[in-house]
């Protein structure tokens, strides 16, 4: 989805362009939580930032739930946090919409991607897939006997 909001490099550069110190996104919640403001407003303007960009999911497509894993997915003030952020980028007088971590954690993706593995679905992505792959070589080939 929003790939540079909710990683973890994205909290690091946030940090470095704040302060000028390199940090991974483990240790900045960590001095967070141990009362650095730097950290802090660093991860206040994470949650700000994925408040904003959830909040555009909300309006598009009214989810019951947002499921995150992955990622800062295991950092406990994303789940109060960013919920009470979201209100004045949503355009609705109410939010039902729940935010939830990923039942797996981190490897929840891994295990969505392993599942599919054999089923008639990946079956089907497969072989259009290798479809696509050998009409590429095709054309490939066809533009070399053209020159």
């Amino acid at each position: 989805m929003h790939r540079d909001i909710p990683v973890r490099p994205g909290l690091a550069r946030d940090v470095s362009a704040a302060t000028g110190r390199t940090a991974t996104a483990d240790a900045i919640v960590r001095d967070a939580r141990a009362g650095d403001g730097a950290a802090a407003a660093a991860l206040d303007r994470y949650l700000t930032r994925l408040a904003r960009a959830l909040a555009t999911v909300i309006n598009v497509l009214d989810p019951d739930v947002i499921v995150l894993g992955g990622g800062l997915s295991n950092v406990d003030e994303i789940y109060l946090g960013v919920p009470a952020r979201w209100a004045p980028f949503v355009f609705s007088d109410e939010v039902h919409t729940r935010l939830a971590r990923a039942r797996h954690g981190d490897t929840s993706g891994v295990r969505g991607a392993a599942r599919l593995w054999g089923t008639s679905e990946f079956r089907i992505l497969n072989s259009e897939f290798r479809r696509q792959k050998a009409e590429g070589r095709r054309q490939k080939a066809e533009g070399r006997r053209q020159k």
